[in-house]
């Protein structure tokens, strides 16, 4: 039997019912190894409290803790926009009959790591299906970002981010995720991401947000 064929407690299909925690106080644990470097927790945070409190409506909260990125879906819930503190777009999502995703992030100066106040696209529109496209098992969603490959995969009671064999460093431990997703309900459905500096470094923060949200949201996105 293909345990990846329907939905689970933690699954690479898209959710359609609250995952329980298997943690407790998840936005204490800590899952990513800290040979990455440090590890940022995004904690995502609906705004209803409403039982139809949904994740594509809500704040993220970075560290410190405050809000670094809000998301909100408008237009008979057509589209979900996600803008950062300096309220520029870097996630649209369109949920046609073919859903799209297209990422931007904050583009630096060369001299330094300042955001120049513009955005650089680093995922055209693309069809979800193909920018998170699920392997032919049903073990892994591959994702594209500025031409480089990396893969969601199931483990530890959570989604991580890995690069894939073929592509890892020879100086990194191949048990050592760049990113983790995990959801929980506590009154209201919940999730959250841990990232390390290095794929914060890497530009995958405003692509990860955007995996968080198609992965979690219940929204069918093949």
């Amino acid at each position: 039997m293909n345990p990846y064929a329907t939905t689970a407690n933690w699954s690479l299909q898209p959710w359609s019912t609250p995952a329980p925690s298997l943690f407790g106080a998840l936005p204490q644990l800590s899952l990513v190894p800290e040979s990455l470097g440090a590890v940022l927790k995004f904690t995502f945070s609906p705004i209803s409290s409403s039982s139809e409190a949904s994740l594509l409506d809500c704040v993220v909260l970075g560290p410190q803790p405050r809000v670094y990125f809000r998301v909100n879906t408008a237009g008979a819930e057509q589209r979900t926009i996600v803008r950062n503190h300096r309220l520029e777009d870097v996630v649209v999502v369109n949920w046609t009959n073919q859903p799209s995703v297209l990422v931007r992030t904050p583009s630096a100066s060369p001299s330094n790591t300042r955001s120049t106040g513009q955005t650089q696209l680093v995922v055209p529109e693309t069809k979800t299906a193909e920018w998170l496209s699920l392997s032919g098992p049903g073990s892994s969603r591959m994702m594209q970002v500025r031409g480089c490959t990396f893969c969601w995969i199931e483990g530890d009671g959570a989604l991580q981010l890995r690069i894939p064999g073929e592509l890892q460093e020879p100086h990194r431990p191949e048990s050592a995720p760049l990113a983790y997703i995990q959801r929980w309900e506590d009154d209201v459905l919940m999730a959250q991401l841990q990232i390390t500096t290095e794929a914060v470094r890497l530009g995958l923060l405003e692509a990860c947000i955007a995996a968080t949200i198609l992965l979690m949201s219940s929204r069918q996105i093949d």
